[in-house]
């Protein structure tokens, strides 16, 4: 059906017949009534949806299928904070008087489907304070504690939860130890939780590659209300993962035709193994790479680290005053800002104490932003999964300056947060898969430097 005001006839109620396969769009648009669109679940277009840009207050009911077309069809909606997924038809009653349907006999999506979790560590008082932030979620809830991974593995075997947090260090056996030997194949997402001790840095990198989605400081109780928000945002996100394909990597097939020029790579949750299967899968020489992880301090030596082992090229730990050279990737140190300059003719890596920016140190918006101010013949920005905006505005300026910019699908991040900014700023040329995303790097640096000879 068209788009429709629902006006008052004869009766101050109207009953509306809404079918599983259709979605329904509620709008409390002025005090005569409601906007109302029924969507058929063929049809893939939603060019009405342009209507309903900027809502007030919009409900979606109708299928959690119909529901994931639109949200691909339209990256920027719907923004609705209410979502009820059917299993059948129901009829839905608008009540003209109260100029609202009434909806008292179902469920929010968040009701509905919380999410199972599994706290897997060995000290209580990280148990509860863990619990205490998860309990506060409107989309997860503690299903179990486990003080080692013996106790968790029966918790597992017994009711397989959506997510874990698990702790590094514990008796019996390492929490990195039981990821490799026991949770690889799983397929459930997993949470490290770390004291962010230089000690750990090689751990949790460890733990990453062998399959942990991301790593968050073990809370404090002197911090914990200004700590919660961040770890249950992490937690919520990497949730949602569990729906997700594993990622089969494409090893490029090209070569680099040449080194000169340079390729700057952003990246948050779950980058750090991202990153690992992009380096893998490119050629074995390079043009110079320059790289800002959202990570601390102590960790992106041990991220630069292992990543060397695993690449025939080198990755280092970016210090102040670096020559960029080829066949190098340079990784912003946590805690500092990473800039470009160029003198005489070469270009260095600058590692300045400058302020955060998006909240960030290193951020990416302040790496791409130099990049964008020297001009660079052959320039590829990436921007890889993570939460936030960081990133969108610098790549906007390499895109307007010229360069060619690549961003991470929905479907093979960890977190679509940082690529669909960038996206929905029009700062990018190409939206790539993880899998292919090494191939298109060497591709579309090709196809620049033919541009520019």
């Amino acid at each position: 059906m068209p788009i429709k005001k629902l006006m008052p006839g004869n009766s101050s109620l109207t009953t509306i017949h809404l079918n599983k396969e259709d979605g329904v769009l509620v709008f409390n648009q002025d005090e005569e009534g409601i906007f109302l669109y029924i969507e058929n679940k063929n049809d893939t277009n939603f060019s009405k949806l342009s209507k309903f840009s900027d809502p007030k207050n919009i409900c979606y009911i109708g299928s959690k299928e119909l529901f994931k077309k639109i949200k691909e069809a339209h990256l920027n909606w719907p923004r609705c904070e209410k979502k009820m997924y059917l299993s059948d038809s129901i009829d839905l009653t608008y009540n003209h008087e109260l100029q609202k349907i009434d909806l008292s006999n179902f469920k929010l999506e968040e009701e509905l489907e919380k999410k199972n979790v599994l706290i897997v560590d060995d000290s209580k008082t990280i148990q509860k304070l863990l619990a205490k932030i998860i309990e506060s979620s409107t989309k997860l809830k503690v299903t179990g504690i486990a003080n080692n991974p013996i106790e968790a593995k029966a918790i597992i075997e017994q009711n397989k939860p959506d997510l874990i947090t698990l702790d590094i260090h514990m008796p019996e056996m390492d929490g990195v130890e039981f990821l490799k030997t026991y949770l690889q194949d799983k397929h459930i997402p997993t949470v490290m939780i770390s004291s962010v001790s230089i000690n750990e840095g090689p751990l949790v990198m460890e733990a990453l590659s062998h399959g942990a989605q991301t790593y968050i400081q073990k809370p404090s109780l002197e911090n914990i209300k200004a700590e919660s928000k961040h770890i249950l945002n992490q937690l919520e996100a990497v949730a949602d993962l569990r729906q997700k394909k594993p990622i089969v990597l494409q090893k490029a097939e090209d070569h680099f035709n040449h080194n000169q020029g340079l390729i700057v790579i952003g990246s948050s949750t779950g980058g750090t193994k991202a990153l690992q299967d992009i380096f893998t899968s490119l050629p074995d020489e390079i043009p110079p790479i320059l790289v800002v992880q959202h990570i601390p301090k102590v960790f992106s030596k041990a991220l630069a680290d292992n990543l060397n082992r695993l690449c025939v090229f080198e990755v280092k730990e970016a210090e102040n005053g670096d020559k960029i050279e080829p066949n190098t990737v340079y990784i912003a140190p946590g805690d500092h800002q990473m800039k470009l300059t160029k003198n005489g003719g070469f270009l260095y890596c600058e590692i300045n104490e400058d302020p955060p920016l998006n909240h960030f140190k290193p951020s990416v918006d302040y790496l791409f932003k130099s990049v964008s101010e020297i001009r660079i013949n052959n320039l590829i920005a990436v921007i890889l999964t993570g939460m936030g905006k960081d990133g969108a505005l610098g790549m906007l300026d390499i895109y307007n300056k010229g360069g060619y910019t690549l961003a991470q699908d929905e479907e093979s991040c960890v977190v679509f947060g940082m690529p669909k900014e960038a996206i929905e700023v029009g700062a990018v040329h190409k939206i790539v898969s993880l899998s292919d995303m090494a191939q298109e790097i060497v591709s579309q640096f090709n196809k620049q430097l033919k541009k520019a000879v």
